[in-house]
């Protein structure tokens, strides 16, 4: 039960932050247009590595450490240079936890590799054309509630370049009311594995977003020299839903651009399944333990 629950706090935020790289900012004024801007230069690049940590520390679990700290791993690269075969990779790792890779090779399949095995399904496009159209609201949603953008200290990246960084927080009334639902109907409409719903008991989404998201999501936004986003970071208060539990997350995903493109194969050994939904629940029984 404490994977699931910890999973599930892990990869909503993990989420959270992976959307706000997919935003536009067009909306956003000040130094909020400056990270628009950056987000748009960003979507131009097509081939880049990227990596980061999610780390949450727990607090008043019942039989657990105060203060217990856990953290998942992130690395990736996507190669977008063919649009008619794009390519990605997505490693996550929690010691012990959990161990999930996500490989797509340009060829209409999804692969997964976990401790289990390998294992593949052709992409249904319809599940895609769902998730796009849903994801296209959940972004004019998520960007409308991020706001209060300013100048932050500088930031750098692991080769020692300094990045302008600029802060600006979430609302969490606009996340559970606007956004929380759009995401939630989206993922039911399109996931093997079950709805948010199964998580909040059937509760309303947005009372229940509100009982888990305590604080205002802040956020960082590191831009390089050629104004190209380089990093983002997250930090939130939740409350992990059942339990007295809460959890301070802390995200940071950097990114690098690079002219070499990034290996990405199909892994060895797979095991085709019949359907894309089998390897949606596949996936969610890896990282949740079900």
């Amino acid at each position: 039960m404490i994977r699931r629950r910890a999973y599930t706090a892990c990869s909503s935020i993990a989420l959270l932050s992976l959307l706000a790289m997919s935003l536009t900012g067009c909306a956003w004024v000040g130094a909020g247009r400056d990270v628009g801007e950056a987000l748009q230069k960003s979507a131009q690049v097509k081939t880049a590595k990227f990596s980061g940590t999610v780390t949450y520390a727990i607090s008043g679990l019942p039989g657990a450490p105060e203060g217990r700290s856990i953290q998942m791993n992130i690395d990736g690269a996507y190669d977008e240079a063919d649009p008619t075969a794009p390519k990605s990779r997505l490693q996550m790792n929690v010691p012990g936890l959990m161990n999930i890779g996500v490989i797509t090779v340009g060829d209409g399949n999804k692969y997964l590799v976990t401790n289990r095995g390998s294992y593949g399904a052709p992409i249904d496009d319809k599940v895609l054309a769902a998730e796009t159209a849903g994801m296209t609201k959940v972004f004019e949603a998520l960007e409308s509630a991020i706001g209060g953008f300013r100048e932050g200290a500088p930031s750098h990246v692991d080769t020692g370049e300094q990045l302008r960084t600029i802060f600006a927080e979430g609302d969490v009334g606009n996340i559970c009311e606007d956004v929380w639902p759009e995401f939630a109907a989206t993922m039911e409409a399109s996931s093997g594995g079950g709805s948010i719903g199964e998580v909040t008991g059937g509760e309303n989404l947005a009372d229940s977003c509100r009982k888990i998201l305590k604080t205002n999501p802040k956020l960082w936004f590191g831009i390089d020299d050629g104004g190209v986003l380089r990093m983002l970071a997250i930090e939130a208060e939740i409350a992990v839903a059942g339990t007295p539990a809460k959890m301070k997350v802390t995200i940071r995903i950097d990114i690098t651009p690079t002219d070499r493109v990034p290996s990405i194969t199909k892994p060895a050994g797979v095991r085709m399944l019949g359907s894309y939904a089998g390897l949606q629940k596949l996936e969610h029984s890896a990282a949740t333990g079900d």
